[in-house]
């Protein structure tokens, strides 16, 4: 017992030393940037030229510094102490999932979280139904009175909620492409918990295939377009490289695909702490930690973005807006840990993709074997995902119908930004259209098919 006592401070004092440390990095960083702001503005203080100055300097230094080996050794530091300390309570019985539920229970109800199911039931949201289930992984098709015959299968991130495809009518998506004349489908990822932290990509990929496969036949068809975003993007590459035969175009969208390119504060974060242990102690990617680093980057920019907002209070419109994106932002659900695992060690740590040496189901992924059109979409300002990452693409593809496409704008605000809703998904669609060759097989007017599948153990 006693032992147990000593063992538990001495870990909670490790922890709390790596935590003071950690924060005095940070106080280290503002102190710097207000220092050098001063010296910026000695002849004459201008309250609003030094507040933008100031906000300029922090987002420099932290860009700079958040990346340096000598932060990334002491937020290792951290979290492998906060890991140690969880043991240690653990073996003293402490039961430490459980307050690892109320804390996200608790951040639910600040946000005001909503689950799947009311995402899917909510005013705001496009009609869909369910036309394929597999565990907790469902195709969603969006109904609509016009005559679609191209049908389109929209790959969001799993590590985010499908609803950003279809976040507000002024903001859909969804909406926007199917007033194009597109038949739209959604693969939902589900609402993963602790019970799925066996996940693989593998698994993903099965659903992305048995999905496809459902719009095909549903279809008529032997193959369709995919878009892919972010790493919903990088799972489409996979899926292309890997079932050439049921893929018409692929549109990637702010998708990482050379990782010794990508250069962003979390990939840097992700190739450099040790994400075995992590995922070893907690199983999954806790939706806490993800937040929480997401925050990390730049502190001073998501404190703004509430301090702004009470500028425009009295605007219904953007607090509408804005509380709907929040909510989305701050919804990540628990990220399977053998999924994660295999994305970071393949992908981030290793580069196994441009490598030819990534195996998904036991088979190669090669890039060179995808020979059909190809169209890239990055963010001048993504903050994410490098887009000098994204452009690897064309460079390890064999087809020779490539197309660029590049906005000035950061990750979310490329797909649901005002810009691209009225000149990039348009742009996109258009460039869809023209790929189109695959004629349905009948004349018959397609349908959908509402078969389900008993879940499956990973």
């Amino acid at each position: 017992m006693q032992n147990n006592f000593y063992e538990t401070f001495t870990d909670y004092a490790r922890l709390l030393s790596s935590f003071v440390k950690l924060n005095l990095e940070y106080n280290a960083m503002y102190l710097d940037s207000i220092k050098n702001t001063l010296e910026q503005n000695k002849e004459s203080f201008d309250p609003k030229a030094f507040y933008e100055l100031l906000a300029n300097n922090l987002d420099n230094i932290f860009d700079k510094e958040l990346r340096t080996k000598r932060f990334t050794s002491i937020l290792s530091e951290y979290m492998n102490s906060l890991v140690d300390y969880r043991e240690t309570q653990k073996r003293i019985n402490i039961p430490v999932r459980y307050y690892d539920e109320a804390l996200y229970q608790i951040k639910k109800y600040l946000f005001q979280l909503s689950s799947a199911m009311d995402l899917e039931c909510s005013a705001t949201a496009t009609p869909s139904e369910v036309v394929f289930k597999k565990g907790k992984i469902e195709l969603l098709h969006y109904i609509t009175d016009k005559k679609n015959i191209i049908p389109l299968i929209l790959v969001y991130a799993p590590i985010n909620r499908f609803n950003l495809m279809d976040l507000k009518p002024n903001r859909s998506i969804v909406k926007n492409l199917i007033s194009q004349g597109f038949d739209v489908y959604v693969i939902h990822w589900g609402y993963t918990g602790i019970q799925d932290d066996g996940l693989k990509l593998d698994d993903y990929e099965n659903y992305l295939d048995e999905a496809v496969s459902a719009i095909c036949q549903s279809h008529a068809r032997q193959k369709i377009p995919i878009v892919g975003y972010c790493w919903g993007g990088l799972l489409s590459v996979v899926y292309s490289a890997l079932y050439l035969e049921k893929v018409e175009s692929l549109t990637l969208m702010a998708t990482p695909i050379d990782f010794t390119q990508e250069n962003s504060i979390l990939s840097v974060w992700s190739k450099d702490l040790d994400m075995d242990k992590i995922l070893d102690e907690f199983g999954h990617l806790d939706p806490l930690m993800l937040d929480t680093a997401f925050v990390m980057r730049n502190p001073f920019r998501n404190y703004e973005k509430y301090a702004n907002l009470f500028n425009k209070i009295h605007d219904q419109k953007y607090l509408n807006d804005f509380v709907t994106l929040e909510k989305w932002l701050h919804n990540i659900p628990p990220i399977p840990g053998a999924f994660y695992r295999q994305i970071i060690d393949d992908c981030y740590k290793n580069n196994l993709l441009i490598l030819k040496k990534m195996h998904v189901n036991g088979k190669l992924v090669n890039l060179e074997k995808i020979d059909f059109p190809v169209l890239t979409v990055y963010a001048e300002k993504d903050d994410l995902i490098s887009p000098i990452s994204s452009l690897a693409i064309n460079e390890h593809i064999s087809s020779k119908d490539k197309k660029t496409i590049s906005i000035p704008s950061g990750h979310v605000g490329l797909i649901i930004g005002t810009s691209a809703h009225e000149k990039l998904w348009p742009d996109i669609g258009t460039w869809i259209k023209s790929k189109n060759i695959m004629a349905p097989k009948s004349d018959s007017k397609p349908t959908i098919s509402t078969r389900k599948e008993e879940p499956v153990t990973a």
